[in-house]
């Protein structure tokens, strides 16, 4: 039986200000590489303000308290913070020199974590960039800039350079970037709905996220109906934020959950129906704003066609 580390919690002091979450957590858990602690990072399991908190390059401010959630690691897996190339097909959309665009298929794990080492987006990226002379990041990163939920299929963007990944980074932490998702919820939506509501770990699931409990920070999704049939309905989401699940909690707690999505009260189907089409950012200071697209996966399609869809992208 795998042996659990308990739950560790630090409150930032005076000469920590300013440092960044992965030397602070490597300072104050001494017992433990920093690769090691970035990787808890990547993977969900540290929290600064009772939020997730997935930036190493985090920089603490007063009084941000930091929770280090153990419940699902342990130190044996310290040697597997590594991330290790493994040549899986990708579906690249977009590249030049300083970024790829990916269109990520449903239910592949973005970072590597507990019962995915091997098989995830950044062991795949990193297999790439390898095998083109391109990786410019050590053993621990593979230039990921932001990240979907494992269900979740659609457009990622991936820094292929540390300048990118920072002005990158920048433009999502500031609400410069814009995201466009197509989701089928159960219900008759209404033609236009701006969702408002704080959100944080749900104090009853670890697992979950909600607008109950202690530690909440606002959140926005605009919906937009594109079509009703019967008593579903396909609507984009535009989240103005980005909390984790927070499109689908949304829209579950306002009554109209995804369809596939049973940890939020939505029926049980062959696949979580949310899928990321657009993201529209800026690659360079100078340079113009470009939108990218991610083509909508066939079997996103054929669960809309049988539920009456007719869509045309």
């Amino acid at each position: 039986m795998q042996k659990h580390i308990p739950k560790i919690e630090l409150t930032t002091i005076p000469a920590n200000i300013g440092k960044r979450l992965d030397l602070f957590l490597a300072l104050g858990i001494p017992k433990y590489s920093r690769s090691f602690l970035k990787n808890l990072i990547n993977t969900d399991q540290v929290l600064v303000n009772g939020e997730i908190c997935f930036y190493p390059q985090y920089r603490l401010q007063a009084g941000d308290k930091v929770e280090v959630d153990f419940s699902e690691a342990d130190a044996k897996v310290e040697a597997q913070s590594v991330i290790k190339p493994v040549k899986i097909a990708l579906d690249v959309i977009y590249e030049d020199e300083l970024v790829m665009v990916v269109n990520k298929a449903a239910g592949m794990t973005v970072h590597p974590g507990s019962g995915h080492w091997r098989d995830t987006l950044a062991n795949a990226v990193k297999f790439y960039l390898q095998a083109k002379g391109e990786d410019f990041f050590g053993l621990e990163r593979a230039g990921l800039v932001h990240r979907l939920d494992k269900p979740t299929s659609g457009v990622i963007i991936i820094a292929k350079k540390p300048e990118s990944l920072w002005f990158i980074s920048q433009q999502f932490a500031q609400r410069e970037v814009s995201k466009t998702y197509l989701a089928l919820v159960k219900g008759k939506f209404p033609e236009k709905l701006t969702l408002r509501s704080a959100l944080g770990r749900d104090p009853f699931n670890r697992q979950k996220f909600s607008s109950r409990g202690s530690t909440l920070k606002q959140a926005q999704t605009d919906v937009e109906t594109l079509d009703t049939v019967g008593n579903y309905s396909l609507v984009i989401a535009k989240p103005l934020t980005g909390r984790t699940h927070q499109i689908r909690v949304h829209l579950s707690e306002a009554g109209f959950p995804l369809v596939g999505d049973i940890k939020y009260k939505g029926e049980l189907s062959t696949r979580l129906m949310l899928h990321s089409w657009k993201l529209k950012l800026k690659l360079t200071p100078e340079g113009l704003t470009k939108t990218f697209i991610a083509a909508i996966p066939s079997d996103f399609q054929e669960l809309l066609a049988s539920k009456g869809f007719n869509l045309h992208e």
